[in-house]
């Protein structure tokens, strides 16, 4: 058994400390949150098929769910994430997300991966995005979220999961996303959004300090993306 089968057996016990399901608190905050996050990436038509790649404990199935989307399935490879996602009664498969990929004839308007990506060796990680870009319906869309090599605090992150094997700057994937076809590219910082008195303070704050990283790399002369929050968001969309 290698370092891989080991964690994920045992993920959410291991990794998380966490062996049961996400509580009504924590599902509301995070809907609250990555609402804000996606913001018009997401399809106004409910009808439409998304997949979670790397669903995990449910979070994000329940924020699709509380938000009237109907046709939507996730996939993870820990057996006990799946199992904490079935319990709250969702539509998942315990499955190696490059195999599902590969081996589905079902396609996606949208498909998120959420704190996968970094997971993947270089050439797993281009073939994931290959499978992605054929799994997705024309004028579809990926949506990944990963650590952000450029930020000053992303080791807390990138170094605190025995998993990750590649850090991503938002310029790095932007390039390694185009490669694999895909168009339209955005990044999102993920900060604090501002969703309440005390997120919006905490957001003008950071934005302070995102002001004084873009004059160090000014003064420098570096490029940047400008991005600096510890994990970042980006988007591309399949050609019609």
């Amino acid at each position: 058994m290698n370092y891989r089968d080991i964690w994920n057996s045992k993920y959410s016990q291991i990794q998380q400390n966490n062996l049961t399901a996400p509580s009504q608190e924590e599902i509301k905050r995070y809907k609250n949150v990555y609402s804000y996050y996606l913001r018009n990436w997401l399809p106004k038509n409910k009808e439409l098929p998304i997949l979670e790649v790397a669903c995990g404990s449910g979070l994000f199935l329940n924020m699709l769910r509380d938000s009237g989307h109907e046709k939507f399935h996730g996939v993870d490879s820990s057996p006990q994430q799946i199992e904490l996602t079935k319990q709250q009664g969702f539509d998942v498969t315990q499955v190696n997300a490059l195999d599902y990929l590969k081996e589905t004839e079902q396609m996606y308007h949208v498909i998120a991966a959420l704190d996968f990506i970094e997971h993947l060796y270089k050439d797993e990680a281009l073939t994931f995005l290959e499978s992605a870009y054929q799994r997705l319906e024309p004028g579809g869309r990926l949506i990944l979220q990963t650590p952000n090599g450029e930020s000053p605090w992303v080791g807390s992150v990138f170094y605190g999961d025995f998993t990750h094997e590649v850090c991503y700057t938002p310029h790095l994937l932007e390039k390694v996303l185009r490669q694999a076809g895909f168009e339209s590219i955005k990044t999102r910082p993920c900060g604090p959004p501002p969703i309440d008195f005390l997120s919006s303070t905490r957001k003008l704050i950071w934005e302070s300090i995102t002001l004084v990283c873009k004059i160090f790399n000014t003064i420098e002369g570096a490029v940047s993306s400008g991005i600096y929050t510890r994990v970042f968001m980006i988007s591309g969309t399949k050609p019609r």
